[in-house]
């Protein structure tokens, strides 16, 4: 039996939009890692000298390999938290807070203000 080979310049317009669709469709999903793992990648990586061989190891690019290790270099992935970050928390919370009890006294006060605005009309 021979083969029949067809070309994607031959299809009709929609066909070519479904294998385009289908192609999208099929791309594969990204994975994400959580932190810890990045920064186990990241010692290893340095402890051992090669990227690569760690990268093939864990079954992950070359590329987010690099990226991790230097933003580990740099300081940016690391699992302790900050004091400014802490502080910066409590003090959004504070705020919020505030903007609700606020709002609850903006919102007593156009009450009253419509009350006494009725009995004076």
């Amino acid at each position: 039996m021979m083969e029949r080979k067809i070309r994607y310049e031959n299809l009709t317009c929609g066909m070519q939009n479904i294998i385009r669709k289908t192609i999208i469709t099929m791309k594969k999903a990204r994975t994400s890692y959580n932190l810890e793992f990045k920064i186990s990648a990241a010692k290893m990586s340095i402890h051992c000298g090669s990227i690569a061989n760690v990268a093939d190891e864990l079954n992950i690019s070359r590329n987010t390999l690099e990226h991790w290790r230097k933003a580990y270099k740099d300081g940016r992935l690391t699992l302790k938290r900050s004091a400014g970050t802490e502080e910066a928390k409590n003090e959004i919370l504070r705020l919020r807070m505030q903007i609700k009890e606020l709002r609850i006294e903006r919102d007593i006060l156009k009450k009253a203000l419509s009350i006494f605005s009725k009995k004076d009309g």
